[in-house]
């Protein structure tokens, strides 16, 4: 992977844009009334089990997407070609304690700035001001972003460990 893709794939992990996509998808399933679905499925009156088939719909798809931000960079390292940019940054993360800590902390860091600037976007577009309502949004925010797994960081700490692991099992 080159240096444009690689560093493009950490700015969509960070930013958590793969979440406006997944809401989409769950709002289409579990909001949308399907002509070729029994409309007994969206009465009030209807079995709780159909419900909680419609909404673990979205725990299910939630857990894809953790579970995705979990294994992205361990599928990369394992499958980035030598000599690559990717795989040179990954071997560097992998051997440089100090060079990993910095991505680590600069991963937090970019999260807690995607965190607010896309609160305070989203205030601004839904309430037209900035204003008290900007602490609600920011909570919501704050939230949704611990719900999906925060934005790169948690990519980067499960490559840690899995590169800690990798290590610990090569000595033994």
């Amino acid at each position: 992977m080159n240096k444009a893709a690689f560093w493009f794939t950490n700015f969509v992990l960070c930013s958590n844009i793969l979440k406006y996509p997944m809401f989409l998808l769950i709002f289409y399933v579990v909001a949308t009334e399907h002509p070729y679905w029994p409309e007994w499925i969206f009465s009030d009156n209807s079995h709780p089990l159909i419900m909680l088939i419609v909404l673990g719909f979205p725990v299910l798809v939630i857990a894809l997407h953790f579970l995705f931000k979990m294994r992205v960079f361990i599928f990369l390292y394992k499958h980035s070609k030598e000599g690559s940019y990717s795989r040179n940054f990954f071997e560097k993360f992998r051997d440089d304690s100090d060079f990993s800590e910095s991505v680590i902390t600069r991963a937090m860091v970019a999260d807690t700035v995607y965190l607010f600037a896309e609160a305070f976007v989203f205030n601004f577009v839904v309430n037209k001001t900035v204003g008290k309502e900007f602490l609600g949004f920011l909570f919501l925010w704050m939230i949704m972003f611990g719900f999906l797994g925060t934005g790169v960081f948690l990519s980067y700490e499960c490559l840690g460990r899995w590169l800690e692991k990798q290590k610990t099992d090569k000595n033994l």
